[in-house]
């Protein structure tokens, strides 16, 4: 019995010591997060379709051709007025129901303070879509099932399919 109770204590004391350290634990808040997600390196700030490709191999993103495709149509070739006005290279609106680097929006469409926060935002909804659509071909169906309205946006992504 004396090392049940030896047990019983040790146990206990474990656990409290895990809560007080649970307890100190602090959790960021939106705004605290978005400001850690958007610490740029300032040697790629300036916007290249080269530094986009390397953002996207830091992030580990995946099909880097067929969202790199996206970002060329979203954009128009990152000349478009959502692009320069909003730094949304995908046409993405605000999430509402997960993370967002967006810092608000403009014209019905995300808003972010750079274009690299637009990447990290593109990546972040990549992350959730992945867990139930965990291949490249789940994937693909779901983006032109749900990303545009554009009932012929699978045709023009076709041609940037991995």
């Amino acid at each position: 019995m004396p090392f049940r109770n030896k047990l019983s204590i040790l146990i206990l004391i474990i656990m409290l010591s895990f809560q007080t350290v649970k307890s100190q634990i602090k959790f960021p808040t939106q705004q605290e997060f978005i400001e850690q997600s958007l610490e740029c390196d300032t040697t790629i700030e300036v916007f290249t379709e080269h530094a986009l490709l390397s953002y996207m191999d830091e992030l580990g993103m995946k099909y880097v051709n067929f969202v790199m495709g996206q970002a060329k149509h979203e954009s128009a070739h990152f000349k478009s007025d959502l692009f320069r006005n909003n730094n949304n290279l995908f046409g993405m609106v605000k999430a509402e129901k997960r993370i967002t680097t967006a810092i608000g929006k403009r014209k019905g469409y995300a808003l972010y303070p750079n274009w690299k926060a637009s990447v990290l935002d593109y990546y972040y909804m990549q992350q959730q879509i992945s867990v139930k659509h965990n291949t490249k071909k789940k994937y693909y169906a779901y983006i032109f099932k749900n990303y545009a309205k554009d009932p012929s946006y699978r045709k023009k992504m076709q041609k940037y399919i991995e």
